[in-house]
């Protein structure tokens, strides 16, 4: 029986009911009419994407683009074996994080697009390993993360992380480099080219440590979120790390990706907490995939409790914000 239930946990059937009640979990956030009071500021060149869609739109695009997310991430495992298994646990996982913030996944944001612009760019980077001649791909990651990075400065953040990517993937290179190089400018090249921004216009926004501005009792709800998926990735890696060392290269390449892009992200909240909502569905997508990976590793009959904690964990943070 026990079996059975772990079995469930790691099947597709698991996986449509997990992303079922994370779309209904949204649309009971936006029928409450209690968006998250995300911050305005305009991005370097142009609005964020918060600013994009009227409300009624938003929520629909939210939960199209967390549903692509998912597609990207089972692609991503299926394609490159991520997690050496094709269990389904991570979109179990993914899904129940993104449920204990409906605030969030109610709408479409800069978190919502940074997390399927990062999925993006990983699948691409992976698809270059050991191919130095593949460029373009190269190219296309950084036009996708200096484009985004015009609409919020979040995106800036992961310029270097995939520059450390193609080290990882082994395809650094000089040509490489200028691939990159040319990549980071085209966006801006064109934005002040075609005349959509002028020179006068361009600004760069503020960052707030969370050191100085930080007041959990403000939101503790949100803090608890952003601490467990945190916890949950940072334990993951640690607990993981022995076994995934005996992984081949490709696969220790692979996990290191996602290892590297998780502190990253962890990082970005500290410094830049004032935006830490932006940096959440990224810091949950990892999270996710280290977990269940986790699981995977250590997949027993006894592992559906420790596979049960935690999504009770992330309903109990439902309906703290729910209820409370």
């Amino acid at each position: 029986m026990t079996a059975r239930i772990t079995d469930f946990f790691h099947s597709r059937y698991a996986a449509f009911a997990a992303v079922a009640v994370m779309i209904a979990a949204a649309w009971s956030a936006f029928a409450a009419g209690n968006p998250a009071n995300l911050p305005v500021d305009p991005g370097p060149a142009l609005p964020p994407a918060g600013c994009w869609l009227p409300a009624e739109f938003s929520l629909w695009a939210s939960i199209a683009a967390n549903i692509a997310l998912i597609g990207l991430l089972v692609f991503i495992n299926r394609h490159f074996n991520l997690l050496r298994s094709l269990s389904a646990l991570f979109v179990v996982l993914f899904a129940a994080m993104q449920t204990a913030i409906p605030e969030l996944t109610s709408q479409f944001y800069t978190g919502t697009l940074l997390a399927v612009v990062l999925a993006s760019c990983i699948a691409l980077m992976f698809g270059s390993y050991m191919m130095p001649t593949q460029r373009r791909e190269v190219f296309l990651v950084f036009v996708l993360i200096s484009a985004g990075a015009a609409t919020q400065l979040s995106f800036a953040v992961y310029i270097p992380v995939m520059l450390l990517c193609c080290m990882q993937m082994r395809v650094m290179s000089w040509r490489t480099l200028l691939a990159a190089l040319l990549g980071i400018i085209t966006p801006w090249w064109l934005l002040l080219g075609l005349g959509i921004v002028e020179p006068a216009q361009l600004r760069i926004p503020g960052t707030t440590d969370i050191f100085s501005i930080i007041d959990f009792s403000a939101d503790p709800q949100s803090a608890a979120t952003i601490l467990l998926s945190a916890g949950v990735f940072t334990a993951s890696v640690l607990l993981d790390f022995l076994r995934t060392m005996a992984y081949n290269a490709r696969s220790r390449s692979y996990n290191g990706v996602i290892v590297l892009t998780g502190f990253v992200t962890i990082a970005a909240i500290a410094v830049d907490f004032r935006n830490a909502a932006a940096y959440l569905p990224a810091l949950n997508m990892c999270a996710a995939l280290q977990a269940a990976q986790f699981f995977i590793l250590h997949r027993g009959e006894r592992s559906w409790i420790g596979i049960s904690c935690l999504l009770a964990a992330y309903l109990s943070l439902f309906i703290w914000k729910s209820f409370a």
